[in-house]
């Protein structure tokens, strides 16, 4: 997430494709650009075995109707694992009208605060029970002009979810557009219809999303294919393909991992929005107008490309660990300049963070990186984790030095990838092994 850092604004997210089982009702097929692919890489288990969130969402099918700047319509099914429920299924809910929820047919009681739904579930489950929620979203569910809305980010605001880092799930969502509206969203399984997308990597609801309305796309073949949607000109897509096929090729290198899909795609959006998505980016148009002036701040087009590895392909078990997402993707940005354009590069943003870390500790904010395991969204909301996290990665670098230091994140991110998840202990058992012996000061200075 970019926005944090840079003081670029963010959004609401959403992924998915619909069943006839989830229409709301029956609505015109309207025409949208073909579906861009997320990181196809599946998790070695279907749910990570670490400690994780008391629900399992296995998977959200969702169908938005959009009339113009608002989603007048939606339904989603959602299915989850019977064991990770008792007596109810809460979901985070932000201020949705709820209008029925039913499993297999039957009505369903429930009560509904300002954003939690809880609902009240029979004493006997099928092995994998789903609910048929009806609602209608707030009428800023979506963000943008009149003939441009998307999402990102903010998914309980268009679809009641387990609004959980470390709880993954995949998705299918079918929108239906105004005449003349095209659309994109994360997707890794082409299926030829149009409106409807195919998430079958299991991910975390903060990276769905979708943006539709009036604007164009072009793409680049090669591996990762890489796309340019929005309102852009074709030399800030020539410009995007030839560094952003640099920076994958710096953090397939920094990770030991190729990129984890087949396509990536930048898509420039209006206002103020600086967002990761699966297999994507939401960036604002006035980033496009900036960068050519100044090369060397590709910053925020590395930051979110970063977040494919370390977010998407490997994240936060939950908020506690939230850290991890962030200030990896902070000094990913910090290694990526100071290797495009030197060692300058690297230091200022060392100096940014530091300057930032300093006024939080100035205003008597700090607090350690990782919490409890029960910590919430509403926890991390600070700046703490592209600054003071991003410190400790610069400060281990300097620790351990460069051979171990990259071995030690190679070492991390491959272990992870095979859940999804990481901990701040698996980070610290990557550098010890990578180092040869305790990081204790390390730990002590950093995550205390």
């Amino acid at each position: 997430m970019g926005s944090a850092w840079r003081s670029l604004g963010v959004l609401t997210v959403a992924l998915a494709v619909s069943c006839s089982s989830t229409s709301p009702r029956p609505a015109a097929k309207r025409p949208v650009l073909s579906t861009v692919p997320a990181p196809s890489t599946k998790p070695a288990a279907a749910k990570p075995n670490q400690p994780k969130p008391l629900l399992d969402v296995l998977h959200y099918d969702v169908h938005l109707v959009l009339d113009g700047s608002r989603i007048t319509r939606a339904a989603a099914s959602i299915t989850w694992d019977p064991e990770t429920t008792l007596g109810s299924l809460t979901l985070r809910a932000d201020a949705l009208s709820i209008e029925g929820i039913t499993l297999s047919g039957t009505e369903l009681e429930y009560s509904h605060t300002a954003n939690k739904l809880l609902v009240r579930l029979p004493n006997e489950l099928p092995p994998r029970p789903t609910v048929r929620i009806e609602y209608v979203p707030r009428a800023d569910a979506t963000s943008g002009t009149a003939d441009i809305r998307f999402a990102a980010y903010h998914s309980a605001r268009w679809l009641p979810c387990h609004f959980h880092p470390g709880d993954r799930a995949t998705l299918q969502l079918k929108l239906d557009l105004p005449s003349e509206w095209s659309a994109i969203a994360p997707s890794d399984v082409p299926n030829g219809k149009l409106g409807e997308f195919s998430l079958e990597t299991a991910t975390p609801p903060h990276m769905y999303g979708f943006a539709a309305g009036k604007f164009v796309s072009l793409r680049s073949p090669g591996k990762p294919g890489l796309v340019t949607a929005g309102r852009f000109d074709r030399t800030a897509h020539t410009r995007l393909t030839k560094e952003s096929r640099k920076m994958v090729a710096f953090f397939a290198q920094a990770s030991g991992i190729p990129y984890p899909g087949s396509s990536y795609a930048h898509v420039f959006l209006p206002g103020k929005v600086a967002q990761e998505l699966a297999g994507m980016a939401f960036i604002s148009e006035r980033y496009l107008k900036t960068w050519p002036a100044t090369p060397t701040e590709d910053w925020l087009i590395a930051h979110e490309l970063a977040h494919q590895w370390w977010g998407g392909l490997v994240g936060a078990a939950n908020w506690g660990e939230f850290w991890l997402n962030e200030a990896f993707a902070v000094f990913m940005t910090a290694a990526w300049k100071e290797h495009r354009h030197g060692r300058d590069a690297y230091d200022r943003e060392r100096d940014l963070a530091r300057k930032r870390y300093d006024a939080t500790i100035q205003a008597g904010k700090d607090r350690p990186l990782s919490l409890p395991d029960d910590a919430s969204e509403a926890d991390v909301t600070d700046k703490l984790a592209y600054t003071k996290g991003a410190l400790a990665l610069f400060d281990a670098r300097d620790r351990l030095g460069d051979k171990a230091f990259w071995t030690a994140i190679r070492e991390y991110t491959q272990a992870a990838r095979g859940t999804g998840v990481a901990r701040t202990s698996d980070l610290i058992a990557a550098l010890e092994s990578a180092h040869g012996k305790s990081l204790t000061a390390w730990r002590e200075r950093w995550l205390k």
